[in-house]
């Protein structure tokens, strides 16, 4: 558990979503809230993914997805995309950071085990009200 740790100025406060291959965590700071992606080395530089392109499929490092995802975020300035405000890449660290713009609302879809699928969380139910 994570939560109480300080990783730079930010304040690390719960876990608030996990992906295949990370962790997000509700962060705050001086400048306010903010939701911290949290990726651990070994699984970036070992793991290895599926990518899809012109060229069709083939398989790259985990890196090299999230190395394209945090040129493509650092480059979009989008009112209906959540903004990538810093990246924390100290090699020193076991982990690599991305600090994104803190969003009100919680999980976008929740994963459902059962059918194998996403289904709207309690964010997406709150703005059909």
């Amino acid at each position: 558990d994570e939560s109480g740790k300080w990783v730079n100025q930010y304040h690390l406060l719960q876990k608030v979503g996990a992906g295949t291959f990370c962790k997000v965590l509700l962060a705050k700071s001086d400048t306010g809230i903010h939701a911290v992606k949290r990726f651990g080395r070994t699984v970036l530089k070992k793991r290895m993914v599926a990518k899809f392109d012109a060229s069709g499929a083939s398989t790259v490092p985990f890196q090299q997805c999230i190395d394209e995802e945090i040129r493509i975020l650092g480059r979009m300035s989008h009112p209906h995309v959540v903004q990538l405000q810093e990246v924390l890449d100290d090699p020193l660290d076991e982990n690599l950071y991305l600090i994104f713009e803190g969003l009100p609302g919680g999980q976008l879809m929740n994963w459902n085990e059962q059918s194998c699928s996403y289904s709207a969380g309690p964010a997406v139910e709150r703005l059909g009200s």
